[in-house]
């Protein structure tokens, strides 16, 4: 087991510079209590107490952080390894490439996208034989109805700071492109009440959050966590109510 970080970050969505910073900066309070563990896992429940006077709107950012010599990533459909980094890049069919330095598109040290674009709601670390990643509920729904509300997000970071993180986010970016197709990819966008999360004027909210930690011999360790996280969250195709055309592909 590693010696890991959490650590919970925001981004009001009056803020433009899209800096992340320290949840107390806005007066929220974060908390986590260890509810479970297993040999692979640890979920805690997150608690998030807005102390202001006004309402938080703007995106909540949880990660889990440590240091990795070379630190491999796994998003589901999204990112394996660090999608080729480490060769020339053609320029004519743009994916996200995570890359120590990388500051131009599709090299960047950080990427985060919304949680549908992922085949499974998790973000991964594998490195100096451990798997280290963060998984959370993909959208927010309506706790009496069950009807859709939004969508959250998952990022990873090859430099957080000098660590290597895995991150959830309750509201969503996708930055910084959001890769439509290989030949389309648009810039990041401005956080607005289509994507952000609210957290009213002394208002309250918890989740469920899972944190994975073991060992592994390789990179197939992470399965373990994968196959953790579909059986957590899988569910038959249902129509989802106030979902519509627009948002499916915000």
């Amino acid at each position: 087991m590693s010696n890991y970080k959490l650590k919970c970050e925001t981004r009001s969505i009056e803020d433009n510079s899209c800096v992340y910073c320290d949840c107390s900066k806005q007066n929220i309070n974060f908390s986590a209590e260890k509810i479970f563990c297993d040999e692979i896992k640890t979920v805690y429940k997150i608690n998030l107490v807005n102390k202001s006077q006004k309402d938080f709107c703007g995106i909540i950012h949880i990660k889990v952080m440590n240091i990795f010599a070379e630190p491999k990533f796994f998003l589901p459909g999204y990112m394996y390894n660090r999608n080729t980094a480490d060769m020339p890049c053609s320029g004519r069919k743009a994916f996200p490439r995570i890359k120590l330095g990388g500051n131009s598109m599709p090299e960047s040290e950080f990427f985060m996208t919304r949680s549908d674009r992922l085949a499974e709601p998790v973000s991964l670390i594998y490195g100096d034989g451990n798997v280290l990643g963060i998984s959370a509920v993909p959208c927010l729904t309506d706790k009496d109805t069950d009807s859709f509300i939004n969508y959250n997000g998952f990022s990873c970071s090859i430099n957080d700071g000098g660590y290597a993180s895995a991150g959830y986010t309750l509201g969503y970016e996708n930055a910084p492109w959001l890769f439509v197709q290989t030949a389309t990819v648009l810039e990041r966008k401005p956080i607005t009440s289509a994507n952000a999360f609210t957290l009213k004027a002394a208002g309250e909210y918890s989740f469920l959050l899972t944190v994975y930690d073991y060992a592994g011999e390789d990179e197939r360790a992470v399965y373990r966590a994968i196959e953790d996280a579909y059986w957590n969250y899988h569910e038959a195709p249902r129509k989802i109510d106030g979902m519509n055309p627009e948002k499916a592909v915000g």
